[in-house]
């Protein structure tokens, strides 16, 4: 009986997406429940490219879909910037929309902020301090691409990883099926760094130059060009993309206390917003938060009970899978069932 109304959902959402393409293509129809949303959404992007969105990850979409999102985001809903939402000025009628980028790949200088100038969409970038190290990569980027783009097995610490494909996207794994990113997920950034150096080395330099889009960070002087436009803001995302809610009291008041004063130096004032890397925080986190003046919080869907003072607000992450017409119901909706 449970298995049956699994495919009854699955088949009744494949249905309704279909239904919602052809009729917004055919007729621009926007169903209904669009319109009567309300209240507000905090939208997350990662990366955007001009094609194979897939070919690593699940966290990029292409500049085309991004486009139409952005139309149909400036139609039907109300934009705001930061400061709007700092200042509470939202809409009472309409739902309320805010753009924000994760990880501060270059991208998103490049392909996502000259199309949010050109439709006047205010966005907010959470960035890490990663440009400012011997080694600007995050983490989480090598490991995904490095499996494709090695075509071996490599040892880590003397662990073997063996590359597999998984859905869509080649992973490393150990004997235990634990990938690469999950396995040292809670390692110190300096463990994580020589992993990555070691990967690089490895990865010919034709393929990685290549595939640069879905790596290279944002540099410094991007991130000021961004900051010099009243709608569009640089916040943290942690200093080293670190999940935070793994470290020890020193540790997260270390990061957090960096990450505020490289952006400091880098902006030329002090910044508000931190979106927490993998929206992982705990009561330690938020407190130190507080202790470091960072005022406006940002997790994603997950929820975790904590005291605190400012409100942490939860994030919807798109989709790169559906329409846009399909993702602004999901966006209404706040789900996507």
């Amino acid at each position: 009986m449970v298995k049956l109304k699994h495919i009854y959902k699955k088949v009744t959402k494949a249905l309704r997406e279909g239904f919602f393409n052809i009729n917004y293509k055919l007729f621009k129809y926007i169903p209904a429940e669009i319109h009567r949303a309300n209240g507000l959404r905090i939208l997350v992007y990662h990366g955007i490219c001009e094609t194979e969105p897939y070919k690593f990850n699940s966290r990029f979409i292409t500049a085309k879909q991004f486009e139409e999102h952005l139309v149909l985001i400036k139609k039907l809903y109300n934009l705001v910037s930061l400061k709007d939402l700092k200042n509470n000025n939202l809409s009472n009628e309409k739902l309320n929309i805010l753009i924000t980028f994760d990880d501060g790949l270059k991208n998103n200088f490049t392909h996502a902020f000259p199309l949010l100038k050109k439709h006047s969409i205010p966005a907010v970038f959470f960035v890490t301090g990663l440009a400012n190290t011997s080694l600007p990569y995050m983490f989480n980027d090598i490991t995904d691409i490095a499996p494709l783009l090695i075509n071996n097995d490599v040892e880590i610490n003397d662990e073997y990883f063996f590359s597999e494909k998984i859905f869509l996207n080649h992973r490393f794994l150990n004997k235990e099926g634990v990938s690469l990113a999950e396995r040292y997920h809670d390692a110190s950034y300096v463990t994580r760094e020589s992993i990555v150096r070691e990967l690089i080395k490895v990865i010919p330099p034709a393929k990685l130059d290549e595939n640069k889009i879905y790596f290279e960070l944002m540099n410094e002087e991007e991130m000021e060009e961004i900051s010099e436009y009243p709608d569009y803001e640089i916040g943290s995302h942690g200093l080293y993309h670190t999940d935070l809610s793994t470290l020890s009291d020193i540790d997260i008041n270390n990061e957090l206390e960096n990450s505020v004063n490289y952006f400091a130096a880098v902006l030329d004032r002090r910044i508000e917003a931190i979106a927490f890397p993998f929206g992982s925080y705990n009561q330690k986190v938020i407190t130190a938060c507080e202790n470091h003046e960072l005022t406006l919080l940002f997790g994603t869907e997950k929820k975790f009970r904590v005291d605190s003072k400012n409100k942490i607000y939860e994030r919807f992450t798109v989709n790169p899978f559906v329409s846009a017409i399909n993702q602004m119901y999901y966006i209404s909706k706040n789900n996507y069932e």
